[in-house]
């Protein structure tokens, strides 16, 4: 075996001398049969893109009945530092995910088995471990395959229909399940919550964050009208207690579902079809299910539509973008023998869009900031935040101060804050 890096980086080289990930990629070569494996890595994306992990790519290479074989795949490697373990919650959402890949979507598979289905949208796990301070993931590299993530942080309509018609379907395989193996379903509702729980005493870090980001979102609604900036101040001044409540899948039953949980552009990646220039998407891959948890599906739907695309797309079709989901869920249980009207009804949608749809509204106050940086700067959640830098954005960049204010404004007319 012999191990490549094609960055120059020391830390990588670092990185890349652990015997633990190296086995890793060893395992994949073995599984594949091939022989004298070559290892080709590289940073998969610019560090400070992926906030709770590092990621690489991998080519793995050798000899299989005398031919050259390749394999692609990522790396997904937990950070060490302790700050950031500690503030992110690192080995809890890495030890999430694995639950995912390895037994959330084996559990789905089992129940569309009988129905010549299979889990759609989602890479393959080829490895993972669990050991502390050495979490990993390693998982089908989708770009050899064409898949991409698209280089705006904001979904057009054809982007998000899509979107919103997989998660459609990743859903009904929840209902389903609750439907066909109501016993197995039971599992999933003794997930923990992975990001938004009650602390005593508080996160004295968080909250200042949370003091600073809501202050600059009032600063935006400064000259609205004034029930916008006091439905916002009763919702910042009690936001981690109606968090906690929103993302409680005890609250939305008995329509509570497994949620993806960070349904954002950059955890999604879309393939195009091929030799016609075409910008419509017509296949995606979702990525990172590190806050996968039990709840509404309104608040995966409603993270998607209200932090991943703009007011006017919204304006435009959001009760077509609605319907859309509902088609797809509806059309995939029917696949299953369900009854999508029981299960699922579009009313109750309707309800819980309102109801659950705060999810998205508490995620906006973290991550707007970052989604609008028009530099393509992202920062880390977890480093230090400059208030004076963010009311400076307000003066300088109106396509920022414009995404504060009119999300924040529809959250109000659309009676979810």
């Amino acid at each position: 075996m012999s191990l490549k890096t094609s960055d120059p980086q020391k830390e990588v080289d670092q990185f890349f001398g652990d015997k633990r990930i190296e086995q890793h990629l060893q395992n994949i070569a073995k599984n594949a049969s091939l022989s004298k494996p070559n290892f080709r890595v590289s940073r998969a994306v610019k560090a400070g893109n992926n906030f709770v992990g590092d990621v690489y790519r991998t080519v793995i290479e050798g000899e299989k009945d005398g031919k050259i074989e390749r394999f692609y795949a990522i790396l997904k490697c937990a950070p060490t530092d302790p700050r950031r373990r500690l503030f992110m919650k690192i080995r809890k959402v890495f030890l999430r995910e694995i639950y995912f890949y390895e037994t959330i979507l084996s559990v789905f598979d089992d129940v569309l088995r009988d129905y010549d289905m299979s889990v759609e949208y989602f890479p393959m796990l080829y490895g993972a471990s669990k050991e502390d301070e050495n979490e990993v993931l390693v998982l089908e590299d989708l770009k050899s395959k064409g898949y991409l993530m698209r280089d705006t942080k904001f979904l057009d309509y054809q982007h998000a229909r899509l979107a919103l018609r997989k998660l459609g379907r990743f859903h009904a395989y929840s209902f389903a399940t609750r439907a066909k193996k109501p016993e197995t379903f039971e599992m999933f509702k003794s997930l923990e919550e992975p990001l938004f729980v009650v602390q005593n005493p508080p996160n004295n870090e968080m909250h200042d964050r949370l003091v600073i980001l809501c202050n600059v979102i009032r600063k935006a609604l400064a000259d609205e009208e004034d029930h916008y900036q006091k439905r916002f101040d009763h919702f910042a001044n009690n936001m981690m207690d109606i968090m906690a409540e929103t993302v409680k899948g005890s609250n939305a039953e008995p329509y509570a579902v497994v949620n993806h949980g960070d349904a954002w552009t950059n955890n999604i990646l879309f393939k195009y079809k091929e030799n016609e220039g075409s910008s419509e998407p017509q296949d995606l891959r979702f990525l990172d299910f590190q806050l996968c948890r039990y709840a509404s599906p309104a608040a995966d739907i409603s993270y998607t539509l209200f932090c991943s695309s703009t007011y006017k797309m919204r304006l435009e079709h959001y009760d077509e973008l609605l319907r859309e989901y509902y088609d797809s869920l509806s059309t995939c249980l029917r696949k299953l023998d369900c009854d999508p009207d029981v299960l699922f009804p579009y009313e109750v949608l309707l309800d819980h869009m309102e109801r659950f749809g705060k999810y998205a509204a508490g995620m906006a106050v973290f991550v707007i900031h970052i989604f609008t940086d028009q530099n393509n700067e992202v920062v880390e959640i977890s480093t230090n935040i400059n208030a004076e830098s963010y009311h400076e954005r307000l003066q300088k960049d109106d396509f920022y101060r414009n995404m504060l204010k009119e999300t924040y404004k529809e959250f109000v007319d659309r009676n979810i804050l």
